[in-house]
C-alpha cells in the first residue's frame, strides 16, 4: 500500500509538473537550435485528452525578426500517435504577429533565415510527408507584416479555415479565408488538394480595390510608372500547371 502511494504520489507530481516542464523546455530548445529569445505566459498539456495550448509566445529572432501568437491550441488523437499517425481534430492560432524580413543577401527571415532554393542546388532531398490527418484548422485574428523582395504591406487575417485534409485518403478539404492585404478585402471559398501531384484549388477568390503601384517594381523597365485600383474576381479551377477559370475585372 505504502509503495502504491509513493508511485501515486511520483505520477500526480509529474503529471502536474508537465506544462511547466513544456514551457522552459520550449524557450531552451528555441534559444539553444534556433538562436531564438522567447516568452511563454503559460502552457497546458493534457497526455491523456491530448489537449495541448501554448499561451501568449512572444518570440525574438535573428536578423530583428519577431513573432508572436496569443493562442496556439491543439486537440490531437493520441492513440493514433501512438500507431505512428498524426491526427488533430481541431488546431487554432489566434493572434498571430508574424514579420518576415529580408537580409542584405536578399535571404527571408521569419524568425529564422529561410534558405535560398536555388542556392541548394538539386541536391535536396525528396520531401517525405508523414501520415496525417487534420480535420479543422483555424486562423483567426492574425497579421503578416512583410518587408521583402520589394514589398512593403501587411496581410491581415481575420479568418482562415481548413478542414479535411489527410494523406489517408485522397478526398479534397475545404478552404475559406476572409482577409485583407493593405486594407483591401480578400476572400476564398472552395476545395482543395495542396498534397496532390499536382496541387489544385477549385472556387471563388475575390480580391477588391488593390492598390496597384507598388507593382512598378516588377515591370519591365520600360513602364516608368503604373497606378490605380484593381479589383478582381477568379471562379474556376486553378492547378499548379495552369488556370482553367473565369476571370473578372
Amino acid at each position: 500500500m505504502r509503495k502504491l502511494s509513493i508511485s501515486a504520489l511520483l505520477a500526480l507530481l509529474f503529471f502536474s509538473t508537465l506544462p511547466l516542464l513544456a514551457q522552459h523546455g520550449l524557450i531552451y530548445l528555441l534559444d539553444k537550435q534556433l538562436s531564438i529569445q522567447a516568452e511563454i505566459e503559460d502552457v497546458d498539456l493534457n497526455l491523456f485528452s491530448g489537449r495541448m495550448a501554448i499561451k501568449n509566445l512572444v518570440a525574438q529572432g535573428q536578423h530583428d525578426s519577431r513573432a508572436s501568437g496569443g493562442l496556439l491550441a491543439a486537440d490531437l488523437d493520441m492513440l493514433q500517435m501512438l500507431q505512428g499517425r498524426l491526427e488533430a481534430e481541431s488546431i487554432e492560432l489566434r493572434g498571430v504577429e508574424l514579420n518576415v524580413i529580408q537580409t542584405a543577401t536578399g535571404e527571408p527571415v521569419i524568425v529564422i533565415p529561410l534558405s535560398n532554393p536555388d542556392a541548394a542546388g538539386n541536391n535536396a532531398e525528396a520531401l517525405t510527408i508523414p501520415l496525417f490527418a487534420l480535420h479543422k484548422f483555424d486562423l483567426l485574428d492574425s497579421t503578416v507584416h512583410l518587408n521583402a523582395f520589394d514589398i512593403d504591406g501587411s496581410f491581415a487575417v481575420e479568418q482562415l479555415s481548413l478542414a479535411g485534409l489527410s494523406t489517408l485518403h485522397d478526398r479534397p478539404g475545404s478552404l475559406e479565408m476572409k482577409a485583407t492585404w493593405d486594407n483591401s478585402p480578400i476572400l476564398v471559398r472552395g476545395e482543395l488538394s495542396p498534397l496532390s501531384d499536382i496541387p489544385w484549388f477549385e472556387g471563388l477568390i475575390n480580391l477588391e480595390n488593390l492598390d496597384i503601384s507598388e507593382a512598378g517594381n516588377y515591370l519591365p523597365p520600360s513602364v516608368e510608372q503604373i497606378a490605380g485600383m484593381l479589383s478582381l474576381n477568379i471562379e474556376g479551377r486553378l492547378t499548379a500547371v495552369g488556370i482553367a477559370a473565369q476571370v473578372d475585372l
